[in-house]
């Protein structure tokens, strides 16, 4: 299997100024219902990023389901299919802080300098091994779990002072 590893050479250099502006953008469109929704399922695919760079990903690829850089697919036996063009996000540019004191408590913390563009690829966008599904399950309020998990949600909105309206169609 040939990998070509040059992906999208053509496609211009997108700036953290350019992302931040879609990330503006992307906040506004979450203010209605559907925008909300949306960004709510974003959340549930994709935990383990930030709030803004789901917001990122929903404006370049809404349907994306499973996300990973270049090289993360590789290991995983997939390749970025040729032509592709990845999806932006912002990742943070970290530096250890030195202790300021005998006494600190945190002398590994670490401190953003700044900010740089990194890509992902969207499981659609790779070709190869398949993955196994998702293990993910989806809860409803049709069963005990999900009417735990509810309850228990709106006792944490209630406790922060959030309003929380039911919205059945």
């Amino acid at each position: 299997m040939a990998v070509d590893a040059v992906v999208s050479v053509e496609a211009p250099r997108t700036t953290v100024a350019e992302l931040v502006a879609r990330l503006e953008a992307g906040v506004r469109e979450v203010q209605d219902g559907e925008g909300w929704r949306a960004y709510l399922a974003a959340m549930s695919r994709f935990h383990q990023y930030a709030a803004g760079n789901i917001l990122l990903v929903l404006a370049q690829k809404p349907d994306a389901t499973r996300l990973a850089g270049f090289h993360t697919w590789l290991r995983l036996g997939r390749h970025v299919k040729r032509g592709e063009r990845g999806i932006r996000i912002l990742a943070p540019v970290t530096a250890r802080r030195q202790a300021e004191s005998e006494d600190d408590d945190e002398p590994d913390a670490r401190t953003v300098l700044r900010w740089r563009v990194v890509t992902v690829f969207e499981y659609s966008q790779t070709e190869g091994t398949d993955l196994p599904p998702h293990p993910c399950q989806t809860l409803t309020t049709d069963s005990e779990r999900g009417r735990w998990l509810f309850a228990r949600l709106l006792e944490v909105a209630r406790a922060e002072g959030i309003e929380v309206r039911a919205d059945i169609r």
